[in-house]
């Protein structure tokens, strides 16, 4: 706990910084200082508590809640999107369910709390990350070409036909941030899973295994969570007709 206190001093120089420029910041920091303390806390109980059960049935629930959680939240940034806390729910389960499959059926990792729900966990994390970036890409880049989808869609075509390119230019802007982290990874970034491992002790070269087991399931992620969401968003946007309407 004396770690932690005396690392008080990097929210200080946010806060003093904030304060300085007029951002107006203070207490969101302040907040969110407060809830990665308790959250954290309460998620070590919970870790404890589910390691202890070594039970499959316990990571199943607990991964559960995570993707729940982590669709929800994903969806609060959607609110004018309808269905989006359904459609986040689908590409972050599917997503999970593909990584957690590929690290236990092709035995990565062992198939203990312990190792999996970390891992899994990442994943959760990321899928949340490219949600969020998709319902808003895909929202933006459908209103921006609204004259473009609708001159198409006079002509014949399809809602899918009408928004093939637009999608694909979403999705490349969605997963641009995943892989410009991927260009910088042990060059200027040294990610946290590796950086954990070596501090708590472990070898060197196990912690890098393992964080590129978990860059590697990223990218599997990022795109699942991503194609799913921002197809499934897109079609909120269109009737059975294939007449394009906006939320308000």
């Amino acid at each position: 706990m004396k770690e932690i206190a005396l690392s008080l001093v990097f929210v200080a120089i946010a806060l003093i910084l904030s304060r300085k420029q007029g951002l107006g910041l203070e207490l969101d920091f302040l907040i969110g200082t407060v809830r990665v303390f308790l959250q954290l806390m309460a998620v070590g109980l919970v870790l404890d508590y589910v390691f202890g059960l070594k039970s499959i049935e316990s990571v199943v629930a607990l991964l559960s809640v995570m993707v729940a959680i982590g669709s929800w939240t994903c969806a609060r940034t959607a609110r004018d999107v309808p269905r989006a806390w359904l459609i986040a729910f689908v590409g972050m389960a599917i997503g999970t369910i593909v990584s957690v499959g590929i690290l236990v059926g092709f035995s990565i990792v062992p198939s203990e709390p312990r190792k999996l729900i970390p891992l899994a966990g990442m994943a959760i994390g990321m899928g949340a990350n490219v949600g969020t970036l998709a319902f808003g890409r895909v929202r933006d880049e459908i209103a921006a070409k609204r004259s473009q989808i609708e001159a198409a869609l006079c002509l014949g075509a399809t809602s899918s036909q009408a928004t093939k390119r637009h999608l694909q230019l979403s999705l490349r802007r969605i997963l641009s941030p995943t892989l410009v982290s991927l260009k910088l990874v042990g060059i200027v970034h040294l990610p946290g899973a590796m950086t954990g491992m070596i501090i708590a002790g472990a070898d060197v070269f196990d912690a890098v295994a393992i964080q590129v087991v978990v860059f590697y399931m990223i990218i599997s992620q990022a795109m699942i969570v991503a194609t799913i969401v921002s197809h499934l968003c897109a079609r909120q946007f269109f009737t059975a007709d294939h007449r394009l309407i906006m939320p308000r």
